[in-house]
């Protein structure tokens, strides 16, 4: 009898001790989990980071195709060639404000990010003025000076970040309408913008409500139209809900793929049309094209949207991606600074006088956007560095939380 109850006694602390140990393991497991959950969560997506960087090369290739004259001294076939690229790429300005209006809406305004990028286009124009003018590349009188080290972009050096900027100031007024308005009254005011600001002016030439793109009246709609998808998301839509994400995917493509090829066809034939004897046929060839080129397109924008919401249906978490494309408007300030502009083009030979006629400078341009890209990439990386350590003293922090209460009390 007492080995019996010695015996109990023994499977009852042995349950005891595995029970207890299966308890602690079911914490641990637990408590390992949360962290790779939280990690996961702390971790960016990628998949709008990877297309911020593939819409920055856009920009290069861009520039390098209408910044330089190879379009005005190449013959017929590298014409058609070099438009047909840059149709493709044309989606690259409205990507940018569409991302911002997708996050932005539901942020709150910060006035370090406005002063951020303002500071950064600065150091920018203040560099190349003291390298351009201690090397003796251009001559720069007392005024081109001042207008180029002043804090405020008086230059329209810059002209995309000027507009970003001025979003960036109105989007907390923006976000208080959008919160406000439902469904359908959010995609009213988005056909109602569009009609107003992309349509009617590109084909009347309305210069009371007119937009080509550059203008801060179409970034705003670009704004409404990127938190209209981030509220209300594709996967969700009565369209789209039933597809699997690579039905969608493809429909995105084919969307994205026929509004280009249409495009680009319409702004040929629109050329035709503008050969034309006829003064009739000149004027519709006129109003037709008007738009083809333009950010405001209505083509443009149809693209601009496929191409945007393709990037929404991808999953992808990758460090390195998410690194690349915080330097991306680096890129920007630096290939596209005046001073930088009127040289570069002159030293990569796109600045030509005589007709080219070899399809290879066709694969020069990429070769270029490629050097071009990473250089500005690693040029940009060093200033953040520098912009790291300069930031760390406490004589600079001092100052910058001066001027953003006053800015908060203001």
């Amino acid at each position: 009898m007492d080995n019996c109850k010695t015996f109990l006694s023994n499977i009852d602390n042995f349950l005891y001790h595995v029970l207890e140990f299966l308890n602690v393991s079911m914490i641990y497991f637990y408590y390992r989990v949360g962290k790779e959950m939280e990690v996961v969560k702390k971790q960016r997506l990628s998949n709008f980071e990877l297309m911020r960087i593939i819409s920055m090369f856009m920009i290069v290739i861009w520039h390098l195709i209408t910044r330089s004259n190879i379009l005005d001294h190449c013959s017929e076939t590298i014409y058609i060639i070099l438009k047909f690229i840059q149709y493709f790429t044309i989606v690259h300005v409205n990507s940018f404000v569409l991302v911002t209006g997708y996050f932005q809406y539901k942020s709150t305004f910060k006035i370090n990010k406005v002063t951020s990028l303002l500071g950064q286009s600065l150091f920018y124009r203040i560099l190349f003025v003291v390298i351009f003018s201690l090397l003796g590349i251009v001559s720069l009188s007392q005024v081109d000076i001042i207008k180029n080290v002043f804090p405020l972009d008086v230059t329209n050096n810059y002209w995309f970040l000027n507009a970003y900027v001025v979003l960036l100031c109105l989007s907390p007024f923006l976000n208080k309408l959008i919160e406000n308005i439902d469904q359908r009254q959010h995609r009213r005011l988005i056909f109602i913008m569009i009609l107003l600001f992309s349509i009617i002016p590109n084909l009347s030439y309305q210069s009371n409500i007119k937009n080509d793109g550059f203008m801060v009246v179409h970034f705003i709609l670009l704004y409404f139209v990127g938190s209209y998808f981030a509220k209300y998301p594709i996967k969700n839509n009565i369209h789209f809900k039933n597809y699997s994400k690579n039905k969608k995917q493809v429909i995105l493509i084919a969307i994205f793929c026929f509004s280009y090829l249409f495009n680009f066809l319409l702004y040929n034939f629109c050329n035709y049309l503008i050969s034309f004897d006829s003064p009739l046929i000149r004027e519709v060839g006129y109003y037709f094209r008007s738009g083809c080129e333009l950010y405001s397109g209505i083509m443009v924008l149809i693209q601009s949207f496929s191409y945007f919401l393709f990037f929404e249906t991808l999953s992808i978490r990758n460090k390195l991606i998410n690194s690349i494309a915080s330097l991306t408007l680096g890129v920007y300030l630096i290939h596209e600074n005046l001073l930088v502009r009127e040289q570069l083009y002159k030293f990569l030979n796109l600045d030509v006088d005589y007709v080219i006629t070899s399809t290879s400078v066709v694969g020069r341009i990429f070769i270029y956007a490629i050097l071009i890209f990473i250089i500005c990439l690693l040029i940009e990386k060093i200033r953040v560095i520098i912009f790291k350590a300069v930031n760390k003293c406490k004589f600079i922090i001092k100052i910058k939380h001066k001027f953003h209460k006053f800015v908060i009390e203001f």
